[in-house]
């Protein structure tokens, strides 16, 4: 009978046999926990030092005594065996402040500013993949979350064993496998404390849910590898009818749109489709604009309503985007375009940058903001009203004001904003128009329009002098 460590020796060998690059440069994401480790051991021991580079991000969250007994075993751990070490992380408090503005959970905030680093590592390492520690009970309860969640066929395929440069070599390795190989080499591991917290969702669903379905179900783990196994051929057979039946054409850039690029498609094509295809299909377009999780009931329009092949018609509106007809076409674009030879336009959102004249303008989720700063404001906002964007001054731009609208040429006049700042000076808007004139950083005022009720979002926008 073979041991713990050479069945999971022999899974890993076979996920790296599936790979298209032999004896692959490999940086492995490193928390210090036992799924990692493990990883990190086992990689050592078939792919030897010199392919492997570890990477550790500390995300801002956990007490400061917790943070230094998971970086001393990470440290001594890539010491011991000689594999580079590089390390990242977030302000103290700064992940969960973004959470709390944005109305996202921690969980996806640090997930996304975790791979963020992984991946500039990787680049700057000219590493082939990065590895991380999943394994066959993460995917368990990720199925179980995305289906109560509501997630469509895609979702519902689970965590993939690679996805681009991501790959999980444990991913159907058991955590109590895992366990017994650490358990049997002697190696050290940190236990996250913070993992039996049950207002993490992830923990409530191992801690509550799971031994409930278990005692139901005894076999329920492999129905729901299964069923993961069924929602993938469903995947592919979606995006084969896709390709045959719906195709999008990219648009080319639209001035003033900050890269973005629209997307169109035939209307008397779209409406042809079966629901379930021009739902899949807008998701997919949503993905390609860089929105990851959508309501089902956004779509309820495009699935109920009756159509029309020709005319002009907003079908849906919200994240951004506008998916609209126009004649016998649909386009999907976003709802914020600004156009002008002299204006400029930035998406307002946590670690954009620009420049407005002299000044580098970025956006910080708060408490963060630099020393340096030489002016800095707090815009409030609601998140179904965004995009938010800060730009240039246009014709008829007017500003809700406690006894009434008015024109921000005339708010200028009254400053007596000059004829070169009159284009600099920067104009907040969102989906209801104008929210505030940002007057401060060129000497004259900051002025926002009257809210009733003021969004509960904050995002921090700072100015710094260019030398």
């Amino acid at each position: 009978m073979k041991s713990t460590e050479e069945t999971l020796e022999q899974m890993v060998r076979s996920f790296l046999r599936g790979l298209t690059i032999e004896s692959p440069k490999i940086l492995i994401a490193l928390s210090g926990g036992p799924d990692s480790l493990a990883l990190l051991n086992l990689l050592y021991g078939i792919l030897g030092k010199e392919n492997l580079g570890c990477a550790y991000y500390n995300h801002g969250i956990r007490s400061t005594s917790a943070l230094d007994s998971e970086e001393r075993v990470v440290k001594e751990t890539c010491k011991a065996l000689g594999v580079s070490l590089a390390k990242g992380k977030a302000e103290p408090g700064e992940l969960i402040a973004l959470a709390e503005s944005t109305g996202r959970s921690l969980e996806e905030v640090a997930r996304e500013y975790r791979y963020r680093f992984l991946q500039s590592v990787r680049e700057e390492g000219k590493w082939e993949y990065i590895a991380t520690g999943h394994h066959h009970d993460d995917q368990i309860e990720t199925l179980i979350m995305r289906f109560f969640q509501g997630s469509g066929p895609e979702g519902l395929k689970g965590i993939l064993n690679q996805q681009g440069n991501i790959i999980r070599p444990l991913l159907n390795c058991r955590r109590n496998e895992i366990i017994r190989y650490l358990e049997s080499r002697r190696i050290r591991w940190i236990e996250d404390k913070s993992n039996r917290d049950t207002h993490f969702l992830r923990n409530a669903v191992r801690a509550k849910l799971i031994p409930l379905i278990k005692e139901l179900f005894p076999g329920f783990d492999r129905s729901l590898s299964l069923f993961s196994g069924k929602m993938g051929l469903v995947t592919d057979f979606i995006d084969e009818a896709l390709e045959k039946t719906l195709i999008w054409e990219e648009l080319a850039e639209e001035p003033g749109n900050m890269g973005r690029k629209g997307f169109s498609i035939s209307s008397r094509e779209f409406w042809a489709a079966h629901p379930l295809l021009r739902v899949e299909s807008l998701y997919r377009i949503m993905n390609r604009c860089g929105i990851k999780r959508v309501r089902y009931s956004f779509f309820q329009t495009v699935i109920k309503s009756p159509f029309k092949t020709v005319g002009e018609k907003v079908y849906l509106s919200g994240y951004g985007y506008t998916f609209k007809q126009r004649g016998e076409q649909l386009f999907w674009t976003r709802d914020v375009v600004v156009s002008g030879k002299k204006g400029y336009l930035m998406v307002v959102q946590p670690g954009a940058r620009g420049r407005i004249g002299d000044y580098g303008v970025s956006f910080f989720t708060l408490p963060h903001s630099p020393a340096a700063a030489e002016c800095s404001t707090v815009v409030k906002y609601a998140e179904g009203d965004a995009p938010l964007v800060i730009r240039s001054k246009k014709a008829g731009d007017t500003i809700r004001l406690k006894d009434g609208r008015k024109s921000v040429k005339k708010i200028f006049q009254e400053w007596g904003v000059t004829d070169e700042d009159r284009n600099l000076i920067p104009v907040i808007e969102d989906k209801r128009g104008v929210r505030g004139i940002l007057g401060g950083v060129f000497g004259y005022q900051d002025r926002f329009s009257y809210e009733p009720q003021p969004g509960k979002s904050r995002i921090n926008i700072v100015f710094t002098e260019l030398f």
